[in-house]
């Protein structure tokens, strides 16, 4: 039987007869196309089985197609699993350059709850660059206009040369918004809305079949050249605004407002602002929630002027801007250092504040950020747009509330004033992504998150020098690159840090700023997990020297057994320590266990022993993220501690090594979970005895369980911390949680407080009152 084919003057399209999936897609319909194939697949997550029509060692289910409908112009193709219906139709229109697809999903009333959802995924045919270390992009995500319309979103996806390659384009951000895009093919996720974003699928919303909701998406694809881009995009139409059907805008200003209120679009000149998308200029946008039913607007891909003004005022005020419901905003007044920036952790309408958010329609609530107390004697002050221009900016006012003598005097206590206990914080250096134009990143963002760590009054920060890869050009290690892989998923903001790495020496430029600014600067390695991320080439190019995980598969972890393991870590922390670090930390915490099964522990372990090591693969909680170590099994401590030797080694030696290069003065900062750490291969007991590390810093593991018992550490464990060193507790980056767990630390008498992701925590509003209430 002859394939299906829907073919029209810009690109053929041709079909399997059998199941009706896409198997070819090019301009002339020769050689292997764009499309390898068409897969539908999940894992439910219940019956523990994929269900898929793809090879899988071993698929729970499959689909079937139940029907295939073609008449020239569309296929339609019905698939159909036990827990899903999956309705696909494909349409051509004479001369338009792109095919458009159409899906609907609906469950069968099956019970499950379903996870890794494809339905449909394209995968490319061979030839196509890795679209997670593509460096070079071509893209627009989309614009919103006002008016309930939006430019349209469009991706290029690149075969090598970067000559040609395929495009995938929707008419509205919230279709863009479900797709996963992986390193050689793309899927559809009708049910979440989670594009550009670092939350892995296995923590994504399942879809639950029993609702038989329908779920839909619309979205083009096709071939696309270099010769042909602008004639590509003006026959597709995506140069023009598209009618969207959004909601309309709804919510209320802020009321209350205290002090001196300058409205935004009354600080913008005819040349700076417009009434229609310009990407250079601001957008007079109408918003109810905005004080003038007004204000600043800039989609995603504008950059428009920064906002100078006077505002005559003298003496100390404190400044608050209305960022209505962006994602951030910059203010330098004259004499500043460094441009300060403050974010916004909000969720707004249906989708969260990311590159294909809704910011001009939906029910929205206005937000406040704070910039403290600033003096304003003849200064004069420059607001700017949230530099990530993936992200839309929002600015409704600058309010200043000038302070009483009261409030002055309180504030000049403070300002002299250490807190009740040190502040110390990780900061996740490639998180300040965040913060950056993806083309064209600025270094100095580095150094001003230091200074509003010591603004904050942080003792010192742990800055993350070393996870899968190097933050700073290690002549031991790779370098992390511009890449858009994190955790597995396509983030192409992570880009702007790998390009950022590569104009300056990250670590210099952070030693140079916390001396300036006067705060300890301690080196952090996230110890030993090389997933889902850019990772390093001493991984890459030495399988033998991968951990093993309690299944039997490889892990993707080092295995400190391996002296050329333990050199190797060992080797960059002390070429980072050379560069004038305070001190290192060593994030035992990430991805426990630090120690796993590899070969040679099990075997040096059966040669003392005369057996195997204790094995559980069925455990429901292996890594123990919900539940104490307790095995009830005496055989499993005895390996638990067998091969904590091997990291009890690693320290050993990095002390060794400290004091042969003169570091002698570098102290030793472990991070881990509490209850845990024998099972995470630390034995704590000899760390402590032996002077191995100054301090213990402890937290839950993230994701882990809010019980008590496995949350916070037991008196008897504490007791043993303190009595050697000090023991510094970790608040997460959750303003909720952090609150109440700052008031037990203080309460339970502990020797500081850590604050998880610093590098967002000190620029946003709420942590900063929250450190400040800290001060004596």
């Amino acid at each position: 039987m002859k394939n299906i084919v829907l073919k029209n003057a810009e690109f053929l399209a041709r079909f399997d007869p059998g199941d009706g999936q896409l198997i070819h897609l090019s301009a002339k319909g020769r050689g292997p196309g764009l499309i390898r194939r068409q897969v539908c697949r999940y894992l439910d997550q219940e019956g523990r089985q994929w269900h898929t029509d793809e090879e899988m060692e071993s698929p729970g289910g499959s689909f079937e197609t139940v029907g295939v409908k073609a008449d020239g112009q569309s296929v339609t193709v019905t698939r159909r699993s036990k827990h899903l219906t999956v309705v696909t139709c494909f349409e051509i229109e004479d001369d338009h350059p792109l095919l458009k697809v159409a899906v609907s999903v609906q469950g069968t009333g099956e019970a499950g709850s379903l996870l890794f959802l494809n339905t449909p995924r394209f995968d490319f045919t061979a030839g196509f660059n890795d679209a997670f270390e593509d460096e070079r992009d071509l893209f627009s995500d989309g614009a919103e206009i006002g008016g309930d319309r939006e430019l349209p979103c469009w991706r290029v996806f690149f075969r090598k040369g970067h000559k040609t390659g395929l495009l995938l384009a929707t008419r509205s951000k919230k279709e863009m918004a479900r797709f996963h895009i992986m390193e050689d093919n793309f899927a559809v996720q009708p049910h979440v809305f989670f594009n550009y974003s670092t939350i892995p699928d296995a923590l994504r919303p399942p879809f639950q079949p029993q609702s038989k909701k329908i779920w839909t998406a619309q979205f083009e694809i096709g071939p696309w050249s270099e010769s042909k881009h602008k004639n590509i995009l003006r026959k597709a139409g995506l140069n023009d605004p598209a009618e969207v059907g959004h909601p309309p805008a709804r919510g209320n200003p802020k009321n209350g407002l205290k002090g001196k209120v300058f409205c935004a679009v009354d600080l913008v000149s005819a040349s700076q602002a417009v009434k229609s998308h310009h990407p250079g200029k601001w957008l007079i946008a109408d918003m109810p929630w905005a004080q003038k039913g007004r204000a600043l607007f800039a989609s995603t891909g504008v950059q428009p002027p920064s906002i100078v003004f006077d505002p005559k005022l003298k003496g100390l005020h404190r400044v608050c801007i209305g960022i209505g419901n962006g994602n951030g905003v910059t203010l330098r007044g004259t004499g500043d250092p460094e441009t300060r920036y403050r974010i916004t952790s909000a969720i707004h309408g249906d989708l969260f504040s990311t590159t294909f958010g809704l910011y001009l329609s939906g029910r929205h609530k206005p937000i406040e950020v704070d910039f403290g107390v600033m003096r304003l004697d003849g200064k004069k002050l420059r607001l700017g747009r949230f530099p990530d221009l993936q992200v839309p900016c929002v600015i409704d006012y600058i309010r200043f509330e000038k302070l009483s003598p009261a409030q002055i005097r309180k504030w000049e206590r403070e300002e002299k004033a250490d807190p009740v206990l040190p502040i110390s914080g990780f900061a996740d250096i490639p998180d300040i992504a965040s913060v950056l134009d993806m083309n064209d990143p600025d270094p100095r963002a580095f150094s001003s998150t230091i200074w509003e760590h010591a603004n904050c009054r942080f003792q010192k920060i742990f800055w993350r020098i070393d996870g899968q890869c190097s933050d700073y050009p290690s002549k031991l290690n790779t370098m992390r690159y511009p890449s858009g892989k994190v955790h597995g998923i396509f983030y192409p903001h992570s880009k702007a840090y790998g390009r950022a790495l590569l104009k300056t020496d990250m670590l210099e430029l952070a030693v140079d700023a916390a001396r300036k600014y006067g705060v300890e600067l301690w080196g952090w390695m996230r110890f030993n997990s090389y997933m889902g991320n850019v990772m390093s080439d001493f991984y890459r190019n030495n399988p033998k020297y991968w951990e093993e995980w309690d299944s039997g598969r490889k892990a993707g972890k080092l295995c400190l057994a391996f002296k050329a393991v333990r050199e190797h870590k060992i080797g960059i922390l002390v070429e980072a320590s050379k560069y004038g670090l305070n001190g290192i930390s060593l994030g035992f915490l990430r991805h426990p266990p630090v120690v796993q099964y590899a070969k040679v522990m099990r075997d040096s372990y059966k040669k003392k022993y005369g057996k195997e090591p204790p094995r559980d693969s069925e455990h429901p909680d292996g890594h123990h993220r919900f539940c104490l170590p307790d095995r009830g099994d005496d055989e499993y401590v005895r390996w638990w501690q067998f091969r904590s030797q091997y990291l009890t080694r690693f320290g050993r030696e990095l002390k060794k090594a400290l004091k042969e290069n003169g570091l002698e003065h570098i102290k030793i900062s472990i991070w881990v979970r509490p209850n845990h750490c024998l099972f995470d291969g630390i034995d704590l007991p000899l760390w402590l005895d032996e002077g191995l590390c100054d301090e213990v810093v402890s937290q839950m593991y993230v994701g882990g369980s809010p019980d008590v018992e496995i949350y916070w550490e037991r008196p008897k464990w504490k007791k043993m911390v303190q009595s050697k060193v000090p023991l510094v507790r970790t608040i997460i980056d959750n303003i909720s949680e952090a609150a109440p767990d700052i008031r037990r630390i203080l309460a339970e008498g502990y020797d500081g407080i850590c604050s998880y992701e610093s590098n967002a925590t000190v620029l946003n509003t709420d942590f900063i009152k929250l450190f400040r209430s800290l001060q004596k």
